[in-house]
């Protein structure tokens, strides 16, 4: 008799942001995040909920997340459901929390190439100390990362012309990240995946939002003024 191999789940999207009001960095980044956790705990199901979603599926958690050269405190957000749901999701809390572009990704046979700096641990100090050592060594490294677990995540992005956002191709993207973990003290490994990853833009927020667009306003105005009380 033949027993039918049960279907691997699909990889949730990810979806990394920060929260606008705690960028700065005069302020040491455990109350930067805290500000964080409060704006994202309160606000985040009700994003889901005006976007058609699930708010029973918020799930997510604060990381260090790099951007422009500047480290601070993100939401990494696992959602179960489709690429257009993702970007959805990612448009709503773009809008609410006035994010230039929010990121959107998950593992893929093909796609974006993603290079994971493994570490003992990461730390906002050392998630920092690193992407400040990698911007030195190659300025295209500047652009961003987001932590999950022990890992740093590099993607290089391609724009919608196909080229790199970072300037360099993923040979030399891996070898200039490859070259920061050699400087870091022999703690720093490189892997490479895939994943298929998009950067959903400002522009892009209208479209995918709807008619959830006054919802949302309503929410961006409890973000600023929770965001003051803090």
């Amino acid at each position: 008799m033949l027993v039918a191999a049960p279907l691997r789940a699909a990889e949730p999207w990810l979806i990394a942001f920060e929260t606008g009001g705690n960028t700065d960095t005069s302020v040491p980044f455990a109350g930067r995040a805290e500000t964080t956790a409060v704006l994202i705990s309160e606000l985040g199901p009700s994003v889901l909920a005006a976007a058609g979603l699930d708010p029973g599926g918020f799930d997510a958690e604060i990381v260090p997340g790099g951007y422009e050269g500047k480290v601070n405190p993100a939401v990494l957000l696992a959602l179960e459901g489709s690429e257009d749901e993702a970007r959805r999701a990612a448009a709503a809390f773009g809008h609410v929390f006035e994010q230039s572009s929010v990121l959107v990704w998950r593992e893929a046979p093909a796609g974006s190439l993603v290079a994971a700096v493994t570490l003992p641990s990461v730390t906002p100090n050392l998630a920092e100390h690193f992407f400040r050592l990698a911007g030195a060594i190659e300025r295209g490294l500047s652009g961003g990362f987001t932590a999950r677990g022990n890992q740093l995540l590099f993607i290089n992005l391609r724009g919608r012309d196909g080229r790199p956002l970072s300037g360099l191709e993923d040979e030399a993207f891996v070898a200039a990240l490859e070259r920061a973990a050699g400087v870091f003290g022999g703690i720093a490994s490189v892997s490479t995946a895939r994943v298929a990853a998009t950067l959903v833009e400002q522009a892009d927020y209208a479209g995918l939002i709807g008619a959830a667009g006054p919802t949302l306003d309503r929410l961006k105005a409890r973000r600023a003024e929770l965001a003051g009380r803090r």
